[in-house]
């Protein structure tokens, strides 16, 4: 065997959390297989970290701060197209999934998942080979069409926030009897029942983040307005 079939896979790691991200640079270096040469704690300091230290193989989380896993793969990928990317996230929504292979990465795992699926997944994405494993490949064959236009995005995005119907008419400068054909469509697209399925849906699938909504609804909890019970 020769030195170079030798040489450990030269990792970057970039996730928001710390905590997380010690931990996960810590087990990776437990293993000779593997050499942690960057870390980054936002998309776009994973991007430079890219370009700085040319690593075999980036392990990406999918939602960080300034720019997130997804469109720091774009980056990454328009500047060296044979970059090799793992996402590794808490997120399992068919549209998170889907995101994130689409801009480029190779491998989906949940940071849940036992940490030698992972390494499996560095392995097979360091030969050039795609890693999906069956938990996630059930979430994408599970999933339904959606297909919501940009009008239908917007009116879900307010719904999740905790707007009414009144509000997201006034938002979206239209009738409130025009955000009710709308939220009816939303409904039957989504497969739920009321718009508190519609919600849970929503971010579930990834459709619209939790984090977004939560702080949208944080700031209407202020105000003094809650969750609208219309159907």
């Amino acid at each position: 065997m020769t030195s170079e079939a030798r040489s450990p896979i030269r990792l970057l790691v970039a996730d928001d959390h710390d905590i997380l991200r010690q931990g996960l640079v810590a087990v990776l270096e437990r293993d000779p297989r593997f050499a942690v040469v960057a870390t980054a704690s936002n998309g776009e300091e994973a991007v430079a970290a890219f370009r700085q230290t040319q690593p075999d193989l980036a392990i990406m989380d999918l939602r960080m701060p300034v720019m997130e896993g997804p469109e720091a793969i774009r980056a990454i990928r328009a500047e060296f197209p044979n970059a090799r990317v793992v996402v590794l996230t808490v997120y399992e929504g068919d549209v998170d999934i889907a995101r994130a292979l689409s801009a480029g990465a190779a491998a989906y795992v949940l940071k849940g998942m036992p940490s030698d699926e992972l390494f499996e997944a560095i392995l097979a994405v360091h030969e050039g080979r795609q890693y999906i494993p069956p938990r996630i490949t059930q979430v994408l064959d599970q999933a339904g069409r959606t297909d919501l236009t940009r009008r239908e995005m917007d009116v879900l995005r307010l719904i999740v926030s905790g707007h009414s119907n009144r509000e997201i008419a006034q938002d979206l400068n239209t009738t409130e009897g025009t955000i009710k054909s709308y939220v009816n469509g939303l409904l039957g697209k989504l497969g739920v029942r009321d718009r508190t399925q519609a919600a849970t849906a929503a971010i579930r699938r990834g459709l619209v983040k939790l984090e977004e909504a939560e702080k949208a609804r944080a700031e209407r909890e202020a105000q003094g307005l809650g969750l609208d019970p219309e159907p």
